[in-house]
């Protein structure tokens, strides 16, 4: 992942992230939080007290058809959330 700013609100505890996309003709791929790369960050260190490791977010057009890649080293299990089509 790669993280492009971090900007600071009005509240301490709230920040603005914006992060890389990864995109082509089939839509885009982005992960928009990965535990070590938020531990990293010296703006985001206040996050790793947090038990969630990774989000990551795509968006395909119309005709696109996607595949889910299975990690066995360690395992990892998937949460798939599904918000049209």
């Amino acid at each position: 992942m790669k993280i492009l700013s971090v900007t600071p609100l009005a509240l301490p505890e709230v920040r603005v992230v914006r992060f890389a996309r990864f995109a082509d003709v089939r839509g885009y791929f982005t992960e928009s939080y990965n535990k070590h790369d938020f531990e990293a960050h010296p703006d985001l260190r206040f996050l790793s007290r947090e038990r969630f490791v990774q989000t990551n977010e795509s968006y395909s057009r119309a005709g696109t058809l996607r595949g889910l890649h299975f990690q066995w080293d360690p395992p990892q299990g998937k949460l798939v959330r599904t918000l049209h089509g």
